[in-house]
């Protein structure tokens, strides 16, 4: 935080540049009047449509030197504020302890980790007495039976029994049971289940017979009518 706080500063004469100072090749949009100024600064410049321009990158200031009245004065002119103004700690005090700075070394992605390891120890103390957390019933429908059940006792447990103990053994074997002390009464309600009768379809062959029968007592009661006549 506070190395992203940095501010820029710009160059002073007489003071010690902590960094190296370059200036990079730009049209620096100053008059022809100006050449010789760069010339004893050891600058390349060029006149470019009536302005100077720096053809390449020039070196002005080494780590560790005294900043000049001249370089301040061209760093100036070409608006560059090469060096940066923070508050640099020697020291942290709390509580009476003395820390070394790197205690403060602390981005946002360490802030981060560490939040999502407390809630992973969280949500183990949590598993491990049984009394999950109402994020973690995902976590327990993913263990099968044992979660499920779990969960079950979690939900019609009273809260006041759950802070004074935790499940001991006997109710986890009583959880790991339990499907198999319903699985007998489950089986004898599917055979009880009264099956739907099967329609009894005639088949095309017996309604041609019925049919043919059916011609022929009229045929008989036809003849013997005629025969009385």
């Amino acid at each position: 935080m506070l190395l992203a706080n940095k501010v820029p500063a710009a160059a002073l004469a007489g003071a010690i540049a902590p960094c190296e100072v370059t200036v990079p090749a730009q049209n620096t949009g100053l008059g022809p009047e100006k050449t010789s100024f760069f010339q004893a600064l050891g600058v390349t410049t060029n006149i470019s449509r009536g302005t100077i321009e720096i053809l390449s990158d020039a070196q002005l200031i080494k780590t560790g030197d005294k900043v000049g009245a001249s370089e301040a004065t061209l760093l100036h002119m070409l608006n560059i504020s090469p060096f940066s103004s923070g508050l640099i700690i020697q020291q942290v005090f709390d509580s009476g302890s003395i820390y070394s700075p790197e205690v403060l070394d602390i981005t946002e992605d360490t802030l981060h980790s560490r939040c999502l390891e407390g809630v992973r120890n969280v949500a183990s103390v949590c598993l491990h007495m049984g009394g999950p957390t109402l994020h973690q019933y995902s976590i327990l429908s993913s263990m099968g039976t044992r979660g499920f059940w779990l969960c079950l006792w979690r939900l019609i447990t009273p809260s006041h029994l759950l802070k004074r103990s935790r499940p001991s053994w006997r109710i986890h074997l009583l959880l790991w049971l339990l499907p198999l002390w319903l699985l007998p009464p489950l089986l004898l309600l599917l055979l009880l289940q009264p099956q739907p009768r099967l329609k009894q379809r005639k088949s095309r062959r017996s309604r041609t017979r019925i049919w043919n029968l059916v011609s022929l007592i009229n045929y008989q009661k036809a003849t013997s009518s005629a025969n009385s006549i």
